[in-house]
Formats: structure tokens, sequence, C-alpha cells
């Protein structure tokens, strides 16, 4: 397909849409519009270079001309996935410089880039340098508190100089902080006079304008407005007979000399060739296309004309038998497209009656729950593989040295989750619910033992035990809201901590003759609550330090600490089950916030080698190895710091 194909279909284009627009969407959508552009669902570049490509990037050749969106704000990986992206055979690659969910803002990118646009510059130039595929850019018209006015035509003017001559303008502001990504489609008033007055202003680019747009009759008014393009949302999603077969089968597509583009009138880039699959298009000799046609046959004959009522058996089969045809519903997407358009429309709902992991909508506008997806065993294997390994660390280092797993697990599973190409929205909260759930049965296990012994000391826990708790349900509500940039801060300075008392503490330091209780236990037990819980540990790391600084004992300080674990993990691991997690890009069986199968090895492999640990510890001098553990635990906590700070 030529450079310009992609320019050319832009006329009307089909907006990205996160669990809306995938491979089935994308296929059904091209049986009712040969012409329309079409785009992925946003992937993140890190994902597109260490994940499964054919799962992120696969699509059936069926589709074309159809576009790729590509997250991220390193011109590196940005190059590389452009790449890959080509490879595939994509006809544009789009960088996303317009979602506003935090999650997003998180891995630093979307609209919170409209905020460094030579950031952006630099990202697109080395995108261009990379791939021969055609490189655009959709955006906003500025965030939170920038005016539009000033920082659209500046941001157009310094990403157009890297090379970038199309555009996709959401004519709405996004809101990065107070609003959700839902908010943030209605609530900021939508500007189109500001997009018409860019092309006005850069007559050389090739702008389309996006938001609010819901009707055919609409985008022919912003396409006589002066706009090159215009791109449709979920009315497209919602109502795709309305618009995508509307738009082929009546005026939409005609040229400026009055000729219909579906016959390949002079002037025009391309013939119509009708929607892949079908046997041929309606020449306009044709009998489906002769004279006026008055009631129920006019508007079949809008919905499903003739040549399309049912796509060819071949195509079907060719489809189904390939890895983009398979998959949940892909069978019914494609069997009959007119009777799921049809149905998208009388529902309204929002997921039209479209299958995706979220659900669909059946005839009575009930939401019907999704079948889950299974990953590959490709993208399986080598995850089980990382957490088996850090399973079996995680309870030697507890066995040898006494200290929570937690402390170990957070960063392992980051740095093994990020590795597979998962992330990075939402990881480093995965990570943290993750090592909560485990500590929640390590820890219980714990304390069963050492009360045996009658090691507990149970009135510090009734003291402690209330704030701990209420400290560790303030943390899953925190952590949940905040980046993950900041977790992963909160995670180094406190792991520094940790690593250097772990290094240079002493038995003989004290802070008091007992454990404080009334005031200074109603302060410090949520506080020692609510950090475990935003670093992922349990009550090891924090709980036996301070009992020592205080006097108590070292055996009673572990084992009245395992009480701690659990009073920090068994509510914030349902707090952290109960929050939605971000669909895009999660290591599978993830269930909200905690791996299902992070979980279950973790919690097996730590049975299994904390024994070991056990007797390591019996065999050897344990004091170097907690300073050599000190240092280990440092280096994560630097490394940390410098992910959250430098990428």
């Amino acid at each position: 397909m030529p450079k310009n194909a992609a320019t050319e279909a832009a006329r009307l284009s089909v907006a990205p849409m996160m669990d809306w627009t995938d491979r089935h969407c994308r296929f059904l959508h091209r049986r009712m519009s040969a012409r329309v552009l079409l785009y992925t669902e946003m992937v993140t570049a890190p994902a597109v270079i260490h994940g499964d490509r054919d799962r992120l990037l696969g699509f059936d050749a069926a589709e074309h001309p159809v576009a790729v969106q590509l997250g991220g704000s390193s011109p590196a990986e940005l190059a590389q996935a452009s790449r890959i992206a080509a490879e595939f055979g994509y006809d544009e690659i789009n960088l996303n410089v317009g979602c506003p969910s935090d999650r997003v803002q998180s891995g630093c990118f979307g609209a919170v880039l409209m905020e460094r646009p030579q950031l952006v510059a630099d990202c697109v130039a080395a995108m261009i340098a990379a791939s021969p595929v055609e490189v655009t850019v959709k955006c906003r018209i500025g965030v939170d508190d920038q005016i539009p006015e000033t920082v659209l035509p500046a941001f157009l003017e310094t990403v157009a100089a890297a090379g970038v001559t199309r555009f996709s303008i959401h004519a709405r502001k996004a809101w990065l902080q107070g609003l959700s990504p839902k908010e943030n489609r209605d609530i900021p008033p939508l500007d189109y006079a500001l997009v018409h007055a860019m092309k006005r202003q850069f007559p050389q680019l090739h702008l389309s304008i996006n938001g609010g747009i819901t009707t055919l009759a609409e985008a022919k008014a912003q396409l006589a407005a002066g706009m090159d393009g215009v791109m449709i949302g979920r009315a497209a999603y919602h109502t795709p007979a309305d618009i995508l077969l509307a738009a082929d089968h009546g005026d939409f597509w005609r040229g400026d000399t009055g000729q219909d583009r579906r016959t390949g009138g002079a002037g025009d880039a391309a013939p119509y060739r009708g929607a892949p699959g079908t046997r041929r298009a309606a020449a306009p000799g044709d009998a489906a296309h002769a004279g006026p046609v008055r009631g129920a046959a006019r508007r079949a004959r809008l919905e499903t004309p003739p040549e399309r009522k049912r796509p060819s058996r071949r195509g079907r089969a060719r489809y189904r038998g390939t890895r983009a045809g398979r998959g949940d519903g892909a069978r019914c997407l494609i069997a009959n497209p007119a009777r799921a358009a049809k149905r998208a429309a009388r529902t309204g709902q929002g997921q039209g009656g479209f299958p995706s992991r979220h659900g669909s909508v059946n005839r009575r506008g009930n939401r019907t729950r999704a079948r889950p997806q299974m990953p590959e065993l490709s993208e399986f294997l080598p995850m089980l593989a990382l957490i088996l390994g850090i399973g079996g660390f995680a309870g030697v280092i507890a066995g040898l040295l006494g200290v929570g797993g937690g402390i170990v697990l957070v960063p392992a599973f980051y740095f093994a989750f990020e590795s597979l190409g998962y992330g990075p929205a939402g990881l480093m909260q995965i990570c943290i619910g993750t090592s909560l759930a485990t500590i929640a049965v390590t820890s219980l296990r714990s304390l069963l033992a050492h009360n045996k012994k009658g090691a507990v000391d149970w009135d510090i826990l009734r003291h402690w035990g209330p704030g701990i708790g209420v400290g560790a349900v303030l943390g899953v509500v925190a952590a949940s809201g905040l980046r993950g940039e900041i977790l992963m801060v909160i995670f180094g300075v406190l792991g520094m901590i940790v690593g250097l008392y772990l290094a240079f503490g002493r038995a003989t330091w004290r802070l008091g003759p007992q454990m404080p209780k009334g005031v200074g236990c109603a302060v410090s037990s949520p506080i020692l609550g609510f950090l475990s819980v935003l670093m992922g540990i349990g009550g090891g790391s924090f709980g036996v330090p301070l009992m020592t600084l205080y006097g108590v004992a070292i055996h009673r300080a572990v084992a009245t600490a395992a009480g701690f674990g659990i009073l920090i993990a068994v509510p914030s691991v349902l707090g952290f089950l109960m929050i939605a997690g971000a669909p895009e890009n999660r290591p599978p069986f993830t269930l909200g916030q905690v791996n299902l199968v992070a979980f279950v090895v973790v919690v097996a492999m730590t049975l299994i080698t904390t024994p070991w640990g056990v007797r390591l510890a019996h065999a050897m001098d344990p004091k170097p190895l907690k300073r050599v553990f000190a240092v280990f635990i440092i280096v994560m906590a630097l490394n940390m710091l410098r992910k959250a700070f430098m990428g």
C-alpha cells in the first residue's frame, strides 16, 4: 500500500480505544467500510519490544488500511517498536499524546506529553528515522492549566519540525489531576473553533478532528469547515451501521470532481473494491443501485448492501483459520456483521454486542460475563520460570536472615514482569499486592509455629494490632491512587533505611525500655502499617528493628512481627483484590492487583526453601551474610530510585 494510503483514508477514521478496537472489531468494521482508516488499541513500546509481538501486533491483511498506535516516551524504545511495527505491515504508526489515564501518566506518556513538546519531537524524529512507515501524532489541545490557544500552536510547530505532517487533535483539554478518563470525555468543553484555527494557521499539515462527533452529518460539517479528516470514537462502535456502512454507500467519499470514489472516478486515489472477503463491489449499473427504493427495502440496502449481506464462506473460513481470527467471539463477529451492527445500534450499550475482555451486551441490554483470555504458552513459561526463582530465593533469605520476603519480592516481581514486557501502568501496585498476598500466608504459618513455642508477645499485638490494621487500609487507598514512580521512590527510600539498619544496626541501640502504649502506640502503629503496605512488606522489616530498639528480645520480636505481618497483609490484600487494575498489558492471571500465579508459586517455593535457609543459618555465621544482604537491599533500592527518576 502506498505511503499516502492512510492519509487518503484518514478522511474518516475510527479512533483507537482500549479493549474496544481489537482485531475482531477492526475486521468487522472493515467489512462495513472499505475506505475508513482503522486504528489498533494502544500498545506500549516496551511491550512491543519485550512481549509477545504476534499477540500485540498481529492483524489480518483484510484490515488495511490500518494504523498501530504506540505509547511511550523513550525515543530509543519507540524507534525500535516502530521498526517492529513496520515489519508487520502497518500503514501508519501513531504516537499517543492524548490518553489522560493516571496509569498511562505513570509511564510518562499519553496526554502528559503535551507538557513536553520537545520530547515528543525527539520521539517522532527517532520513529521516522527508524521506519519507512508514515508517523503521525494524536494529541489534545492542552492539559490542566495550560492555555490551549498558546500551547497547541507551539506543540504543532515543534513536532511538525521533526517531520510529522499529520495530526489527529482531540478538541478537548485533558485534566490529568482530579478527573477520571471517563470524565475527561465529557467535562472539559470542546473547542472546535481552536482546531479549525490551527488548520488555517498550518495549512501544510493534514489535521483530523476528534471528540464529540457522533453522526456522519457532523463529520461532513467538520470537513466543510476545512478539516482534512474526522476521527470518530465510541459512536462508530455503538452504531457502526449509521456511520461506516452509510459512509461507503452515501456521498461521504465523493471527491471535489463530484464523482463517487467507490466508482473510481477521475481524481480518486483508488477505485472502490468492496470490503475484503466480498465477491465484488456493485457497479453503478447494478440492480442494487438502480432506481429509487422505498421503505424497508431502502433501509436494508443502506444497512446491508446485497453484495455484503453475508461475507463469502471462503473469506470467513480464511479469517477464522488465522491467529487473528481466533479468540473471544471472533466467529459471531464475522459470521454476520450486519446483524451485529444492528444489534449494537439497538442496544446502544458501551459494548454494543461486540465481545471484548470485559464481556458483551445481550439482546436485553444486560452485560454478560467475558470468557477469560488464556495466555500463550510461550508467554506464560518465562514468567513461571522467573517466579519460581524469585520464590526460592525469597524463602532462603527469610530462613537465613529472618527478613520478610517482601523486601525481596517487590523489586524482584517488578523487574521480572517488566523484563517480560508488562506494565509500566499499574505494575508497581500489582507487585505490592502480590507480595502482601504471599506474606499473609507465610506470616500465618510463622505465627502458629512461634506460638507453639510461646514466643509471641500477645500484649504487644493487642495494643498495636488495631492501629496497624487501620494503617494498612489507608495504605491500600494511597497505593491505588499514587503513580508508579511515587511508589518506587517510597520503596527506594525506605529500602535504603532498612538496608542501612541491617548493615550498621547494633543490638545495644535503644529508644526506650518498653514498647509505647497510649498516644505513642496510637500514632506509631498506623504509620507502621501504612508504610509497610506502600512497600509491600510484612511486619519483619520494620517491626523487628522497632521492637528490639525498645528492648524486646530478638526471638520474641521475630515471633510477634509475624502477627504484625498478618494484620498488615490480610486487610490490604482484600483491598487490592477489589481494586480494578489497568486492563492493558497486565501479567496473565491477575485478579484486581494480585497476580495469582506469582502468589501460588512463591508461597509453594518459600515453604520448600525456607527450611534450607534455616539450616544454612545454623551452619554459618549470619553476620557477614547479613551485611552482604544489606548491600544487596541498598543496591535494589538505588536501582528502584534510578528507575523512578530516569526511567
